[in-house]
């Protein structure tokens, strides 16, 4: 229980490697909040996370015995995520890590120079300019 009184954000919980991080903190005794935008997303080629796959992780981890708050998060918008942050700050007093796994391969299984200049604008808005927003909002409040 190394993770006893703890309290950790992760994004991109809903499946994959998020999810395998919350079981794992879980089992560790961490109390967990648990992001994922749990929807499609216009550019990216391949289904997203679920709302009911972040329900199931959050049940998971909820039968490990962490206490869990959930939301639907884009980490596109500062705002959400300043609004999840101070939720999870407000129901456990706390955030002591984040975990920013939330990102997108799209478009995927193309080389680099076919691909077009929104798709890469969408693949760094999400996964660098993403970790870079739950950072500043972890770090800001």
């Amino acid at each position: 229980m190394r993770l006893a009184g703890k309290t950790a954000i992760i994004t991109g919980a809903a499946r994959g490697i998020g999810r395998s991080c919350a079981v794992a903190f879980a089992e560790q005794g961490a109390d967990l909040a648990l992001l994922d935008i749990a929807d499609d997303v216009p550019g990216v080629p391949y289904p997203l996370g679920t709302a009911g796959q972040l329900a199931h992780t959050a049940e998971l981890c909820r039968a490990r015995g962490a206490a869990v708050l959930a939301g639907q998060v884009d980490v596109r918008e500062l705002g959400a995520l300043q609004h999840a942050v101070g939720a999870a700050r407000a129901r456990f007093g706390r955030v002591d890590v984040l975990v920013n796994n939330a990102g997108i391969a799209a478009p995927s299984g193309k080389t680099a120079h076919d691909i077009t200049e929104d798709e890469w604008q969408l693949m760094i808005d999400v996964d660098l300019s993403g970790a870079w927003r739950a950072t500043k909002a972890v770090g800001g409040s």
